[in-house]
């Protein structure tokens, strides 16, 4: 009787577990006017099943905010003195993605079978102070932008670029200032002036190697600056951020990165010349993301910086050699070391030290091995010329490594 009732309470409480009431927010969005709601929902097997989630929860908070900041290209200005001050446009709407939601909060999450839930909110009211505050930010940086030279156009991008960024993806407030310019169509212009006044320039464009090996020269990339201010003549600009990129092929690069020097040039290095790749082509571009401010990933404004800096590169390629391959026999030899897994080991470490830079080809290793075995056997040891001869004419080679190992408790000697 006890059994059966134990197997009752057993199925009750399974039942209880079976049953349970979710949250009301998993089948309806909660709505109200005081929140913004989002709703992720994923498979567990997904990998950073969580992260996806918060992803698709964040997105759909999104998909509420209308943003006013980005165009299409269709708009026109009205301009006096160079600056923005009206504009009119046929706007296509764009959502803006997670990046750009402040203060949003995760509220409740469930797992239901094989399926992960989670809610997300945004207040309304703190979101639109987040943005006034990140325009008033934009504002500060312009009136300090206002006060740069012409000439420097490192300094202006410095301020120009954390500008745009707050007030990238405005959710339809108005950009318009007691300057009466609209600063979200008034900074990307700028910026885009400013680039199109620089040229990447690359002095050598073609470059020659060896496959496995560094490139003996440096790759130096000038930026120059030139408009009707400088009555177009050429004028080396310092501290302008670069980024080299595969166009095609690849390769091991000393720093990617680099900043151009008093004189305009920054300067790359090839540490390592890749032996899948013939022919290379890469690109050196304007990196404008490192002018950014905020410690914040913020992919969509990543993207929308390369997007501006997108025509602003040099280009060079670099054609790549064979290396001259030579067959060679390796023998690895201890008379200290029983261990046949400890010398096995070692041949490998050997073995990849010598064909890692593609000069060499080690042939009938194993033969060479089993040869020196059988010799170990027959009390013969092959430490003389005469013998490394006779092993070598067997393997057919020209060239031999023999490396003979003494062991002690603490370190191998070769």
């Amino acid at each position: 009787m006890i059994k059966k009732k134990i197997i009752y309470l057993f199925i009750f409480f399974s039942s209880i577990i079976d049953g349970k009431d979710f949250p009301s927010w998993i089948d309806s969005t909660p709505s109200d006017d005081e929140y913004y709601y989002g709703i992720g929902r994923v498979i567990k097997s997904e990998r950073d099943y969580e992260s996806l989630a918060d992803e698709i929860a964040l997105e759909s908070i999104s998909k509420q905010i209308y943003s006013s900041v980005t165009f299409s290209s269709n708009r026109k200005f009205e301009e006096n003195d160079d600056k923005t001050v009206s504009n009119t446009y046929k706007s296509k709407s764009k959502i803006y993605s997670s990046s750009f939601i402040y203060g949003a909060e995760k509220v409740d999450s469930e797992i239901f079978k094989n399926e992960y839930f989670v809610l997300w909110r945004l207040d309304k009211e703190q979101h639109l102070e987040g943005l006034k505050r990140n325009k008033e930010k934009a504002i500060s940086r312009y009136k300090e932008y206002l006060k740069i030279e012409t000439e420097k156009i490192s300094d202006r991008l410095h301020y120009l670029i954390p500008c745009y960024e707050f007030l990238y993806g405005m959710s339809g407030m108005n950009t318009s200032t007691e300057l009466d310019i609209d600063l979200s169509i008034e900074i990307p212009k700028l910026i885009k002036e400013i680039l199109s006044s620089l040229t990447v320039d690359v002095p050598t464009s073609v470059y020659e190697g060896i496959m496995y090996r560094p490139l003996e020269q440096e790759i130096n990339i000038n930026v120059f600056y030139s408009n009707s201010t400088s009555n177009f003549q050429k004028i080396n600009v310092p501290k302008i951020p670069l980024i080299i990129e595969n166009s095609q092929g690849d390769a091991s690069f000393t720093n990617r990165s680099s900043t151009t020097g008093s004189k305009g040039n920054a300067v790359f290095k090839i540490n390592v010349i890749s032996p899948e790749f013939r022919f290379c082509e890469f690109n050196a571009y304007i990196d404008l993301a490192v002018f950014r401010i905020e410690k914040t990933e913020n992919k969509d404004f990543i993207l929308e910086l390369q997007r501006l800096a997108a025509d602003r590169f040099g280009t060079f390629e670099l054609y790549a050699e064979e290396v001259e391959q030579y067959d060679v026999g390796h023998i690895l030899f201890s008379d200290e070391i029983e261990n046949k897994s400890n010398l096995s080991l070692l041949r490998a470490s050997f073995r990849t030290e010598l064909t890692k830079d593609g000069t060499y080809n080690i042939v009938m290793e194993n033969e060479a091995n089993d040869l020196i075995d059988e010799w170990k056997k027959d009390n013969r040891n092959c430490t003389d010329q005469s013998c490394q001869l006779e092993i070598g004419e067997m393997l057919g080679v020209k060239k031999l490594i023999y490396n003979k190992i003494s062991f002690n408790s603490n370190e191998f000697a070769c």
